[in-house]
């Protein structure tokens, strides 16, 4: 499937990071720095913050995007008659 959107690390000394594996620590560290301007942006510009779940939500998000593994998922069509009929039938 192509990529839509590009998530990646910015600074090029930290880029091996995206390997996850042994320095998966690592990048969830920074990760977390990110999760907390990220929290308070939404602080700031929509007057509340983050639950915990949707914190882990966007963390592995962003964790598995920036390792590859989101981009290697094969997505298929999903055909919502066909899933109302087999609960109907």
């Amino acid at each position: 499937m192509k990529t839509l959107i590009d998530v990646r690390i910015a600074d090029e000394e930290l880029e091996g990071l995206a390997r996850g594996g042994q320095v998966g620590p690592q990048l969830s560290r920074l990760l977390d720095d990110e999760m907390a301007r990220f929290e308070a942006w939404t602080n700031k510009a929509l007057g509340g913050g983050l639950t915990r779940i949707e914190k882990a939500a966007v963390k592995t998000y962003l964790y598995q995007k920036i390792v590859g593994r989101v981009d290697k998922l094969e997505t298929h069509s999903i055909d919502v008659l066909e899933h109302v009929t087999a609960k109907s039938g």
